[in-house]
């Protein structure tokens, strides 16, 4: 049995999956539900974030059904079309992310370097630039992977990469660098701007945008561990020309931290955001509001010790 078709693989990609599909969505349901939510750009953002990764988890629930179902068939060989569209899910999900992770970077470099303009929605194009972008390098990249391809070619290997079109590999290649680049340069340039403003004498750092700083960058992190990391192991391994075991190995670690990552955006928002996890508990769970009343108000104001009067 091959190791992409295991019992253990297949088990981790439905509970991984399932986490991300039902966070995620939890986390877009929120969002839209919410005024004070969704007037941000990024949370708008993150509600991009959110359907992205809904995909990538709703593929991996599709990829392991797919691979349950031919293992008890007993197929060996597979048709390329029959995995294209097995992995069609997982991969516009995939694409999608790069996209709207790169805007959340801009948006995070347009709060720390003009502040008074974000903080009067200047810059409210950029969920809708973002929105257009991810659907377009999800068209083009969707459609490189079929471009060249003869549908009914046999393999044995029913992944993205075996079964995409000849031109798919470099060029996802390719795009994926061009991302990975871009994406860390504007991060290091918004690091620049936040150590700036910190180190400025009389600058007052604006505590909402730090914390939000904070939370895209966990989930940017999220993104390098399960992702980019092993991407660039397998552009190496095209350099260097790899064995195809430790390609296979490759891919399938690619396909498995990218869902892992899906799964992670949601858990870090929640983690990260106390108020999205009370909305959500109010608006799933339909728990009511935590109100203080003004006894409890005036009892911990009198626990507090009292503040000394200036010289």
């Amino acid at each position: 049995m091959e190791l992409d078709s295991h019992p253990a693989i297949n088990a981790f990609r439905y509970i991984v999956g399932f986490a991300a599909i039902i966070g995620n969505i939890t986390m877009f349901f929120v969002i839209v539900k919410t005024k004070k939510f969704r007037k941000f750009s990024s949370n708008q953002l993150m509600a991009l974030l959110a359907v992205a990764d809904c995909l990538t988890g709703i593929g991996a629930l599709i990829r392991a059904s797919f691979s349950v179902y031919s293992v008890g068939q007993g197929w060996h060989n597979y048709t390329k079309i029959f995995c294209q569209g097995a992995n069609l899910f997982q991969g516009v999900g995939i694409t999608a992310n790069q996209a709207v992770v790169l805007g959340m970077a801009f948006d995070r470099l347009m709060a720390v370097c003009a502040p008074q303009k974000y903080n009067h929605n200047r810059f409210k194009v950029i969920p809708y630039l973002t929105f257009v972008g991810a659907v377009i390098y999800s068209a083009i990249i969707t459609f490189v992977s079929v471009y060249g391809a003869v549908p009914t070619d046999i393999i044995n290997l029913c992944s993205n990469g075996a079964s995409a079109g000849p031109y798919f590999a470099f060029t996802w290649a390719i795009f994926s660098v061009v991302q990975s680049l871009t994406l860390f340069g504007v991060y290091f340039l918004s690091l620049l701007f936040v150590r700036t403003q910190l180190q400025s004498k009389g600058a007052e750092t604006n505590t909402i945008q730090m914390r939000i700083f904070i939370w895209v960058s966990m989930i940017l992190l999220s993104q390098v561990i399960f992702w980019q990391i092993p991407l660039a192991f397998l552009i190496t391994g095209m350099i260097l020309k790899f064995s195809p075991t430790t390609m296979s190995f490759t891919t399938l670690a690619i396909g498995l931290g990218s869902v892992m990552n899906a799964a992670a955006s949601s858990v870090i928002t929640f983690y990260r955001n106390a108020e999205f996890r009370q909305e959500a508990a109010m608006t799933v769970l339909k728990r009511p509001p935590v109100t203080v009343s003004a006894t409890e108000r005036l009892n911990a104001q009198a626990k507090q010790p009292p503040i000394l009067a200036a010289n």
